[in-house]
């Protein structure tokens, strides 16, 4: 028993720290970047995930360019590193059961494998400035305030809706 408890006393004080960074993101490619750390070397393919790989469900989280990022070491091992922290995001990614909600650039992107939202917002004002309407009096159309009134909602969709 004694021997035991001195094994995980061991274990224990051998175990590295858990070592983070601050720093500056300066570039980014693919799903890596660099970060800038003052009086700190440059860290270079800090991962943009702590977990490497393309998984079909996952978050996508891309720092801005010029923003502070905290780094982690992943597993003690001072290059390999991860951001957990960020003061500002360019973009974030959603994907779950080929779903996809997507925010960058000031729009906003909703998808699946089988339908994207803004192409069936902008199908469905299309189909409603042109739609025929049957009365008793004979054939008729939206009225032109409303085909106008369309056209602005449509632009309104463009503005949000990438």
């Amino acid at each position: 028993m004694e021997q035991a408890l001195t094994t995980a006393i061991t274990t224990l004080n051998h175990r590295k720290k858990q070592v983070t960074s601050v720093g500056v993101v300066s570039r980014i490619e693919g799903n890596t970047c660099e970060v800038e750390r003052e009086d700190l070397p440059l860290l270079l393919d800090v991962r943009l995930n702590a977990v490497q790989g393309v998984f079909e469900n996952c978050l996508n989280i891309v720092p801005k360019i010029g923003s502070q990022v905290l780094c982690l070491e992943v597993e003690g091992e001072p290059s390999e590193t991860c951001i957990v922290g960020y003061t500002e995001i360019d973009s974030i990614e959603v994907k779950i059961d080929g779903a996809v909600v997507k925010i960058a650039k000031g729009k906003i992107q909703i998808k699946n494998n089988f339908a994207n939202l803004k192409q069936l917002l902008s199908e469905w004002l299309t189909e409603l400035k042109t739609v025929v309407i049957q009365t008793p009096a004979g054939v008729g159309n939206f009225s032109p305030n409303n085909v106008a009134k369309f056209s602005e909602l449509e632009s309104k969709i463009n503005q949000l809706l990438e």
